[in-house]
């Protein structure tokens, strides 16, 4: 009786408080796309190029149509997800990932691969940060970057579990058992959320979790406290551009080193298995360090969590470069995995903290484009690095002196973008 009870009582319930629904469909969502997204490079990089009998910096080049495709799906996310909604939007992006991965199973050529990547691309901006975003901006007022901070968090479970899995199904198969594997993990996610997710919190009769609600004992929440400027206003403004160039060159540090941290350990002369559990570690201890990154963004601020987390990945790039032991390797990956949440959370939370919520939906798009370049150049570049020196060692020591500069640039856009408030609400006023 008791159990018939439950579940008699359990739909009003979970109607009632379908915004963590719909936050679980979103972090199932990111678990599937971005999980095997994280381990496109790192394990299939050597089996293909191997097959293809071509160098890895030819596979980065092809891999070129993801970035591009990519660039252009982000950019424009943010004005289609607020047009299409969430839950069509991201259902097609989850799709046409579907495909995207079923098509690499099947490559036999550069040319292939690079019309995977494209496919993959497309999906980009409906499956990732921009999505999540826009959600949580709609059906949560309360805990935002906490919240923010968990769904993406599912990149790096869904990360690390399907590097466990897709390194066994490479060893038991080939790379392209590894690719049918992602094609149906995707599809069971395209399902699911298509089911139950929804666009904004009137379509079940409800309120955004903790409307109208503040933050904080003393201090107002980001939105309340500054509405930000328009999106015309922005392009006007100098630190909106130096925003651009800071997110390119912190994502170039950290990107030059995330898809090759295994081949790089392999190289060390670290086994497969070794390498591809430091990998795997990463991905799992990145689960954690994006919920803190939104924890913390929501007590201290994103703006001193930023600047933390890039003297954290300056220490770990430069101990990759000198990677000797295996003590040496975790620890260089405890502390790059505590600083990875820059390039997603942490690029939407300063742009919130920086910008407010007005054009929220649209620069958020255009960070995020900025973001995929950035992962398709450092990609590109560590690649040839690796085919001039042999080694990787020069991009991780490169990678270490750009995130110092991106440091730098954030202070001096921390001083411009005060001046910025200061002039809105003078105007205000």
């Amino acid at each position: 009786m008791k159990a018939k009870a439950f579940f008699r009582n359990l739909g009003p319930y979970l109607r009632s408080h379908y915004h963590w629904v719909v936050a679980a469909v979103m972090f199932l969502m990111i678990f599937s796309y971005g999980g095997a997204g994280n381990n496109l490079t790192s394990l299939h990089i050597i089996p293909v190029t191997e097959e293809l009998e071509v160098g890895r910096e030819a596979f980065s080049l092809a891999m070129g149509a993801k970035t591009l495709a990519g660039m252009l799906s982000t950019f424009f996310s943010g004005f289609l997800i607020a047009r299409m909604g969430t839950r069509l939007s991201s259902t097609l992006g989850l799709l046409v990932s579907a495909g995207a991965y079923y098509l690499l199973a099947n490559l036999d050529s550069l040319w292939m691969l690079s019309l995977g990547g494209g496919l993959l691309g497309l999906a980009a901006g409906f499956c990732t940060t921009s999505a999540a975003s826009h959600v949580t901006r709609l059906w949560f007022h309360r805990y935002q970057g906490t919240v923010l901070g968990v769904i993406t968090a599912a990149t790096g479970i869904g990360g690390s579990v399907m590097c466990i899995v897709q390194t066994a199904a490479i060893k038991a198969g080939s790379f392209r058992s590894s690719f049918y594997l992602c094609a149906g993990v995707i599809l069971a996610a395209a399902l699911l959320f298509f089911l139950f997710a929804r666009n904004k919190p009137e379509d079940m009769g409800l309120a955004p979790l903790g409307e109208g609600e503040q933050v904080g004992r003393k201090r107002r929440s980001s939105a309340e406290a500054f509405p930000g400027f328009s999106m015309k206003r922005l392009w006007s403004r100098p630190s909106f551009y130096l925003m651009m160039l800071c997110t390119f060159l912190s994502c170039i540090s950290m990107y030059m080193a995330y898809s090759t941290i295994r081949s790089h350990m392999i190289g060390c002369g670290f086994s497969e298995d070794q390498a591809s559990g430091i990998h795997s570690a990463m991905l799992l201890i990145l689960t954690g360090t994006k919920i803190l990154a939104g924890v913390l963004s929501d007590r201290l601020g994103a703006k001193r969590v930023n600047v933390i987390f890039h003297v954290m990945a300056v220490l770990s790039l430069g101990l990759f470069a000198f990677v000797e032991n295996y003590g040496t390797a975790i620890v260089a990956t405890v502390l790059y995995t505590c600083s990875l949440p820059i390039v997603t959370v942490g690029i939407s939370l300063i742009a919130f903290s920086l910008f407010g919520y007005r054009a929220q939906s649209e620069y958020t798009g255009i960070f995020l484009g900025i973001i995929t370049v950035s992962n398709f150049v450092a990609d590109y570049a560590s690649n040839f690095i690796f085919s001039i020196a042999g080694s990787y060692r020069p991009a991780f020591l490169t990678a270490a002196g750009i995130a110092a500069v991106s440091m730098l640039l954030f202070f001096i856009l921390y001083r411009l973008c005060e001046k910025d408030k200061r002039l809105s609400q003078a105007e205000a006023a």
